[in-house]
């Protein structure tokens, strides 16, 4: 008898030695897993993540709630929408979710058709627990971490309870104060909204409130003319400033409407000229999705200095479409085709690059606000990203418009964003045609 109870003992040592031994030794291909993801390997990934897994799954043999290994079958579940293999990826969070039917994705930065396959996976298998044909797996007593987000630094300043809608307007037509396919937007000093209308071939200006305050341009190639007018800024004496997109030129008009000078030809820039901006000196900076760079122009409407060229190496760009430049002279440009922000000094020499892949999609619009904040209009993700100066994600909000609900914090296709001197951020809904203002700085 004594025999046994050893032989029970040492059993039982040895069982428990070798679960945490798969466990301590889960923890490399997790980690390893993980990176691969947050690089785009997802072929790497997946190898690593699915040996994680393995392993893990011998440590929780009565399918315990183990974190770990729910975190493990979430980022494999990630990693195979990354190779497009969406039916893989559902029973991946399926097996996550019979471990713990409550997890959540987080919707702020997840794109929608993740969010579905997830929210899907979370109903079949609540149907499985209700029919009986699986059981809840025991909680385990440490306490509960939140489902993983990758891709995704923590959120932490400028959180979703601090934003609160204000107001909208706007509609599609093509009378005083409606809109038509607006790309861009500006705040002036003097807080008012200058808007783009594209397709209506003009500029409309409206105060703080939405009332509209006047408007200017028709479509045509002659003074005071324009044909799909795309990008907008507002210099510090007040000029404004539009990229005539058509014409393959620069229109500088007073705060009042009339022409002062026009910049840029055929041979300086081409009809996908995007986003412009003004320094303090007076230097107009216009993104050409075109050429892959920035052309500079001064105040004589010489084309003086060109900023990159196509690559992916850090100052180079690939499709970039839109650009802010804040007191100090820092430039930033949204790389729209390799999903980043690339900051640059007052004299075009690159010194920073944040934002990735699976943290930005499609971003279009780019705003600064007085404190340094960075907001990013992104059209795939229907969502406003905001970073600090450092180039950290420090909050957002915005989720996919639907009908028949509350409007006010859903967007279409959010194509810019303009922030005034009070921190009232202003959002451009191109498909909506329409203009949203939230309150979000202090």
């Amino acid at each position: 008898m004594r025999k046994i109870f050893f032989v029970i003992i040492i059993s039982l040592f040895i069982f428990i030695t070798n679960d945490s031994f798969s466990a301590e030794k889960a923890k490399e291909p997790l980690e390893k897993g993980k990176k691969y993801y947050e690089d785009s390997e997802f072929t790497k990934a997946i190898e690593e993540l699915r040996r994680a897994v393995d392993l893990l799954e011998k440590t929780s043999r009565e399918r315990s709630r183990n974190n770990d290994l729910i975190d493990a079958h979430i980022h494999l579940g990630l990693a195979y929408i990354g190779v497009s293999e969406a039916d893989k990826a559902k029973q991946q969070f399926k097996e996550a979710l019979r471990l713990d039917p409550e997890r959540k994705l987080n919707e702020d930065f997840y794109a929608p058709k993740v969010i579905k396959l997830f929210n899907k996976a979370k109903e079949e298998v609540k149907e499985d627990i209700k029919a009986g044909r699986i059981k809840v797996a025991a909680k385990e007593p440490e306490s509960e971490k939140p489902a993983p987000a990758p891709s995704q630094p923590a959120v932490q300043t400028t959180s979703t309870s601090q934003i609160a809608f204000i107001k909208s307007w706007g509609k599609k037509g093509d009378k005083s104060g409606e809109l038509k396919s607006p790309q861009r937007i500006a705040v002036g000093q003097d807080n008012l909204v200058y808007v783009a209308d594209t397709g209506n071939h003009r500029i409309q200006v409206f105060d703080s409130e939405g009332s509209l305050i006047k408007g200017w341009g028709k479509k045509g190639d002659k003074d005071n003319e324009m044909e799909k007018p795309y990008g907008i800024a507002v210099g510090s004496d007040g000029a404004v400033y539009v990229s005539d997109k058509e014409n393959k030129r620069i229109l500088k008009f007073d705060r009042n409407g009339s022409l002062l000078a026009k910049f840029g030809n055929k041979n300086t820039i081409s009809s996908d000229v995007m986003g412009i901006a003004v320094d303090a000196k007076g230097n107009v900076y216009a993104v050409d999705k075109d050429k892959n760079s920035i052309v500079v122009f001064n105040q004589k409407g010489e084309a003086i200095k060109t900023i990159g060229k196509k690559g992916k190496e850090d100052g180079n760009f690939k499709d970039p479409s839109d650009i802010a430049i804040d007191a100090n002279g820092n430039i930033y440009i949204i790389d729209w085709g390799n999903k980043r922000i690339q900051k640059f000094d007052s004299n075009g020499n690159f010194s920073l690059s944040f934002g990735k892949e699976k943290e930005l999609d499609e971003p279009l619009g780019i705003g600064l606000a007085k404190n340094g904040n960075i907001y990013v209009a992104d059209k795939g993700l229907k969502r406003i990203l905001v970073y600090d100066s450092t180039g950290r994600l420090i909050g957002g909000w915005g989720k996919e418009k639907k009908k028949k609900q509350d409007e006010r914090e859903q967007f279409d296709e959010p194509s810019d964003v303009a922030v005034d001197s009070a921190g009232n951020a202003y959002i451009l809904d191109v498909n909506e045609h329409r203009i949203l203002k939230f309150k979000v700085e202090k």
